[in-house]
């Protein structure tokens, strides 16, 4: 009976590190810019694929908001092949935020061509809460409040998903 249960604790964590884990430090180790992320990714409840947890565990002192996105794109790019239901933002376990999966396949297939100041404007309006409702506006209007609009609502993101509680604005 133990044994069984090794089995099949060893599977989940096998499953978790090769497919989650695993593309997750490549990235970060890929790119110096990402020293000092301390980001971990697994399936939620450690068994369910569609359901794939960016966890920002902490950021050393010369890391700012931009690194962590850079680092959820980046990761973005090298899971564009794999399909979730939705990626769920969290800080230290606690899931703050999710987003849908197809859209988080569109950012890692958008990487290596699209304009990263375009995709970090625009992704607030793709957040939702964990309970599926959306957290920030859609803008409409002139390109200059809108483009304020949207970094005003990229900033309130970044505070709420982590750097406020690590103590940097």
């Amino acid at each position: 009976m133990a044994s069984g249960v090794v089995v099949i604790v060893g599977a989940i964590c096998g499953f978790n590190w090769f497919s989650a884990m695993a593309p997750l430090r490549s990235v970060l180790s890929g790119d110096a810019r990402n020293e000092g992320l301390s980001i971990w990714a697994y399936h939620r409840l450690g068994v369910l694929p569609g359901e794939l947890v960016f966890d920002v565990r902490g950021l050393e002192s010369g890391n700012s908001g931009a690194d962590v996105l850079r680092a959820l794109l980046q990761y973005a790019r090298e899971q564009k092949a794999a399909s979730f239901d939705h990626v769920i933002l969290a800080y230290r376990g606690e899931a703050r935020f999710q987003i849908d999966g197809r859209y988080f396949s569109k950012l890692g297939a958008e990487f290596d061509y699209q304009n990263p100041a375009y995709t970090l404007r625009t992704m607030p309006e793709n957040i939702y809460t964990p309970a599926g409702l959306r957290v920030y506006d859609s803008w409409t209007g002139g390109i200059l409040g809108v483009t304020v609009r949207q970094m005003e609502d990229l900033n309130d993101f970044t505070r709420d998903w982590f750097l406020g509680d690590e103590g940097r604005r």
